[in-house]
């Protein structure tokens, strides 16, 4: 069974790993260098549990598989609404 929850500063290890893989094996980050869950940590604090910056991540038997998440979009005043999702 698949739960879905906000993410936590203890997901961010794993969430580092599967965005490894991607960085590793894929074009899709963009990122040529895989990171470390240090380096990651501003990234995590963008996030809230409410408001339009979320992210959330999916766990299977305590182990968390993957993750999904709105960021602003732009920091101009005119992009304030509006989000981007990964």
């Amino acid at each position: 069974m698949i739960k879905i929850r906000h993410g936590e500063e203890r997901d961010l290890e794993r969430l580092t790993e599967i965005n490894n893989h991607y960085i590793l094996n894929t074009n899709a980050t963009f990122d040529v260098e895989p990171q470390i869950a240090r380096d990651r940590t501003a990234w995590f604090q963008k996030y809230r549990t409410t408001g339009p910056h979320q992210l959330l991540v999916a766990e299977s038997d305590g182990v968390v598989i993957g993750c999904a998440y709105s960021s602003r979009y732009r920091e101009h005043f005119a992009f304030d609404q509006t989000v981007e999702t990964s």
